[in-house]
């Protein structure tokens, strides 16, 4: 994955994630980068959820990324 396709699919995610309220994360590994994301709730708690790799985000339409993050208030 060249820079110029990581900023992409970063920025995608970040504009995703920031309007349901979600902070994403992006973790390296050997095999690639992986998106996650974390929000708080109302009693404190930190709740995660992993996303996908980060190349498969530029397959993945916008709804179907939200859509796998759970309902939090």
């Amino acid at each position: 994955m060249s820079k110029a396709q990581f900023d992409e699919a970063r920025t995608r995610l970040r504009r995703i994630l920031r309007r349901c309220g979600w902070t994403p994360h992006l973790s390296r590994k050997r095999s690639g980068w992986y998106a996650g994301a974390a929000k708080r709730d109302e009693q404190g708690q930190w709740h995660g959820q992993y996303i996908a790799p980060l190349w498969r985000l530029n397959e993945m339409e916008s709804a179907k990324i939200r859509a796998i993050l759970p309902d939090i208030a």
